[in-house]
């Protein structure tokens, strides 16, 4: 059997010896890298009888001559294939804790499969000289061989009832899934028995076992290791749609050259083989994008309900880095969650600084459920999260050894929070909040899709609620600051408003001294009563501006056409621009602009500014008011803005610096207040304002006011997409 005389090269042998090859790599793998129980030990004999089965199998094709083909067929090859039944009866019983209860129909079929080996090799009741056909010797089955075919069915039917009997028996999903993945592989797997049609009946049926018992291997290994197992709908479908394309890409040239050659050597003589050439090469191109556009479109169908929670979650995620407040955050996650995903219930536990324990933030429940309130910063749920950080699905844990120590306090711990999946939110290495997530509504199982887009929003929500906290921190600091800055103004304040208020005061003491000794002269009177009162409006005037400047800005935000408030102030100050001979003109890009604004506020920062203007312009001029709405560069945000210019007297660089500096003026009887109160008003609304000028030129002032109030339409947003998915 070594000379290798016996031996030639046949391009059929390579995938039948690579599969064996691949196969038993398959086994040894599970053997070495999973506890050596009964179920994984039967697995790997499973796949060393369908490798004793292969690889032979490829020596028989390689065989030269018949005597060969059949001396390895009936020592190696059908020791191999009696032995594959027998081996995955007892890994099904082993899978569906039979064992015990079946052990003796485990060593009967053994036995009786061993006994019909040994009359192969030892008659030729069994197996006799091989056939030749293209793809290589192949042998033929005696009569005597339909008994081991009785016994090959009776162990697949029983294994395929036992595994369906205990897929019905099992309550964890993720151990149904295990199940029910067997049981489909073994009937993909048992179309590798049509190899024995050619071997008993004078037909010509290439033998493909080799293709759907690597399959077979494969998914039940797959599921072994990783604790999971995928939808069966979709392995299914997408094995059809291979065998399909590829039988098309492959059967049509090779038709062709069998069964058209005849014909295509009339028509084109010696040339005959560029015709199945051609189609090969023409097939072997399309068919790999006809079968991805095949495949997509049949798991769009199958899974068409997880792409689109999964593409809503996707687009909710983006709008939430707008919110500001933590509470409305919090609230809109879980609801997205809960509505989107169609789950019983969810929360968000956050991380709290001080005790390092893990407290709950927010949740959502679709029925009257006690949450639990923290998460110690000791528990294995947070080690193990810190140290894998990765999700922990329930599901999954259930399926691991019954004594494995840390899987049980895990378990433990999901159960008491009662979730199917703990998902984590990591800022660098930083674990900072975590997500909790019910059971599915529908009872099918998170698959990996799903936790990668848990994984996105996870992202997402950790770095809204971080961007909050630092919102939230920055503006403590600035009311500090802000605090700070008012305290260093209260000398400046005081300073001025004793030297404002002395003047007026001089004058009216003044007058109150001298009006016993002069009330009688007619002169006197008149400058009394023309001077006095005017001083105390002054003062008035002066403790009215200090009032509006300390005090807070609190919004009353209703929409506002804000093109209607421009204009109607300008008509109101129209007499003061014919007095000062100043030309006003005003150019709307768009007449209607609603934006969500505090009307009078606003009314005030516009007189302020156009007053301004007109005081700079004691010789006449223009003043121009330009308006449109503009966006950001990505499109995402759109602020209305405000261009206000005049051909003035225009203000210095050093004091363009000053400009919104509490008590800076230039004017004379001014106190400087006037600018800082359009800026708070400004600021309050979460707008911008700028000024240029230019000395002798005159000034611009530009102010930009947001469309919309942050918080309240990013939520809104959100929840439209959530409403409309």
């Amino acid at each position: 059997m070594i000379d290798f005389s016996n031996y030639c090269f046949n391009p059929h042998a390579i995938p039948v010896l690579s599969a064996g090859i691949l196969i038993f790599a398959i086994g040894i793998f599970i053997l070495l890298q999973t506890k050596k129980t009964i179920k994984n030990i039967a697995f790997f004999f499973f796949c060393l009888s369908l490798s004793l089965w292969l690889v032979p199998m490829g020596l028989v094709y390689l065989s030269h001559n018949p005597a060969t083909a059949l001396w390895w067929y009936k020592h190696f090859v059908f020791l191999g294939v009696v032995n594959i039944m027998p081996n995955f009866y007892l890994f099904s019983v082993a899978t569906a804790g039979f064992l015990k209860q079946r052990l003796h129909v485990v060593f009967v079929g053994f036995i009786l499969s061993n006994i019909f080996y040994i009359l192969a090799i030892t008659t030729d009741k069994l197996i006799t000289t091989p056939t030749p056909h293209f793809w290589g010797y192949y042998p033929h089955y005696e009569p005597l061989a339909f008994l081991w075919f009785i016994v090959y069915g009776i162990l697949f039917f029983s294994s395929e009832a036992i595994l369906w009997r205990a897929y019905k028996a099992e309550k964890v999903p993720i151990k149904r899934a295990h199940i029910l993945t067997i049981f489909t592989g073994l009937l993909i797997g048992f179309t590798a028995s049509f190899d024995f049609v050619a071997k008993i009946w004078p037909i010509t049926l290439y033998p493909f076992g080799f293709i759907p018992s690597f399959i077979l291997s494969s998914m039940i290994a797959y599921s072994i290791v990783r604790h999971k197992a995928f939808d069966i709908r979709v392995v299914v479908t997408r094995l059809g749609i291979f065998v399909c394309v590829y039988s098309l890409v492959l059967g049509i040239p090779f038709s062709l050259a069998i069964w058209g050659r005849s014909f295509l050597t009339q028509m084109l003589g010696d040339g005959w083989f560029w015709v199945p050439m051609f189609a090969l090469l023409a097939l072997a191109t399309t068919g790999p994008s006809v079968y991805i556009y095949m495949q997509r479109k049949a798991e769009n169908r199958f899974l068409e309900e997880q792409r689109r929670y999964q593409r809503t979650l996707r687009q909710a995620s983006s709008g939430m880095i707008r919110i500001k407040d933590l509470r409305k955050l919090l609230k809109l996650i879980v609801h997205i969650i809960t509505r989107t995903v169609r789950i019983d219930h969810s929360s968000i536990y956050l991380r709290d600084d001080k005790s390092e324990n893990y407290l709950l933030a927010a949740a959502r429940s679709r029925k009257v459920r006690n949450a639990v309130n923290m998460i110690k910063k000791d528990s294995p749920l947070i080690k193990h999260l810190l140290e894998f950080r990765q999700p922990i699905v329930y599901d999954e844990i259930q399926v691991r050894d019954n004594d494995d120590a840390g899987a049980q306090q895990i378990e433990a711990g999901l159960r008491e929070l009662d979730a199917a999946v703990l998902l984590p939110s990591f800022v660098e290495d930083r674990l900072f909040a975590i997500a909790i997530l019910g059971k599915k509504i529908s009872g099918t199982l998170y698959s990996q899709d799903d936790l990668a887009a848990f994984s996105i929003l996870a992202n997402q929500a950790a770095l809204a609620i971080e961007n909050i906290q630092f919102y939230h921190e920055a503006q403590k600091i600035q009311e500090k600051l802000s605090h700070t800055e008012k305290l260093a103004y209260l000398g400046k304040l005081a300073s001025s408003v004793a030297h404002e208020i002395r003047n007026p005061l001089t004058t009216v003491k003044t007058f109150i001294e001298s009006v016993t000794a002069k009330y009688g002269q007619k002169e006197f009177r008149d400058k009394f009563d023309n001077l006095v009162p005017r001083e105390i409006s002054r003062i008035e005037g002066i403790i009215d501006q200090l009032l509006d400047f300390a005090r807070p800005r609190r919004l009353t935000a209703q929409p506002v056409n804000i093109v209607n408030t421009i204009d109607a102030t300008l008509a109101l100050l129209e007499n003061n621009f014919k007095l000062k001979s100043v030309v006003a003109r005003a150019l709307h890009e768009k007449q209607n602009v609603s934006l969500p604004a505090d009307e009078d506020q606003l009314r005030q920062v516009f007189l302020n500014l156009f007053l301004n203007a007109i005081q700079a312009m004691e010789q006449g001029g223009r003043l121009g008011v330009e308006t449109r709405v503009v966006a950001e560069v990505d499109g995402s945000k759109k602020s209305f803005q405000v261009k206000i210019s005049d051909t003035g007297v225009g203000i210095s660089a050093e004091n363009l610096t000053k400009l919104f500096t509490p008590f800076h003026t230039t004017k004379k009887n001014g106190v400087g207040l006037g600018m800082p109160i359009v800026k708070d008003i400004i600021d309050a609304h979460h707008g911008t304002i700028m000024a240029e000028s230019q000395e002798g030129v005159g000034t611009t002032f530009t102010v930009c006011l947001p469309m919309v109030l942050t918080d309240k339409v990013a939520i809104e947003d959100t929840q439209k997409v959530v409403e409309h998915a």
